[in-house]
């Protein structure tokens, strides 16, 4: 039987967590569509903006940088794979009724024994990444205290989320290695034109994808709050033509690996 390509797979096993955990939400009150609420899909996008912004600031004066930051910005952006799958799956949770605070102490719980796992497995390297990891799961955190009381709704929101977290990563590091490659190219046999633009093209320029990246995660969190979500029941990346891409670009990193 033919494997599946790695983007598409990922895609999927978020896809069928999420419906299993989603699959009472059509039934009962929130059935209703719910208005846009701005103060939720602000606060909710707020972290992963500021993350944009802090990105997009290394990219700009990568001089500002030290080794250790540039380090831990590094890895801030690798945890948001697991951390994304983990998110997919611990929609289940939100079957729980009640508080958000309840649902957050569960999902600490889960990162915490993930961490310490992770963090005996590392022993001493972890203390480097341990400031990124932990940046990332209050990230993840943060926006739990947002998804409301309604516990299908906050199902459907977070699964949203996870989908189109999945879609974003994994368009996010095909072109961080578009970008690499165009600047190699460029560098060699462009030197003479960058020169005359006054072009310098610096590694950390990958900054302004990354940047990119968490602002269109700022864009999918805040919009699983508005009426338009309600009425599609998507995330707002949760498109044919980019499922679409990922599944070829999936199946193209399947191939090359295989050569």
């Amino acid at each position: 039987m033919p494997r599946s390509a790695p983007g598409s797979g990922m895609r999927q096993w978020v896809h069928t967590m999420s419906t299993v955990a989603t699959g009472l939400e059509d039934s009962g009150p929130s059935a209703r569509i719910e208005s846009t609420s701005w103060l939720r899909a602000g606060a909710s996008a707020l972290m992963p903006a500021a993350a944009a912004a802090v990105y997009g600031f290394a990219a700009l004066h990568p001089e500002r940088i030290s080794d250790q930051a540039g380090l831990a910005l590094a890895a801030y952006f690798l945890t948001q794979l697991p951390l994304t799958l983990l998110s997919g799956a611990f929609s289940a949770a939100m079957y729980i009724d009640g508080p958000a605070i309840r649902r957050v102490l569960i999902y600490l719980s889960v990162i915490g024994v993930a961490a310490g796992v992770g963090w005996a497995a590392m022993k001493s390297s972890a203390s480097v990444f341990a400031p990124a990891v932990g940046g990332a799961v209050a990230t993840q955190t943060f926006s739990l205290f947002f998804l409301g009381k309604d516990a299908a709704r906050a199902r459907r929101r977070v699964s949203a989320v996870a989908e189109d977290g999945v879609n974003l990563i994994i368009l996010a590091c095909w072109s961080i290695a578009a970008a690499l490659i165009l600047g190699v190219v460029a560098t060699k046999y462009g030197a003479g034109v960058l020169a005359r633009l006054r072009i310098e093209l610096r590694l950390s320029d990958v900054g302004w994808v990354v940047a990119a990246y968490f602002a269109l995660r700022a864009v999918s969190a805040g919009y699983v709050h508005t009426a338009a979500f309600e009425r599609r029941g998507k995330g707002f990346f949760d498109r044919p033509w980019i499922n679409w891409l990922v599944r070829n670009l999936g199946r193209s990193g399947r191939r090359q690996g295989s050569d």
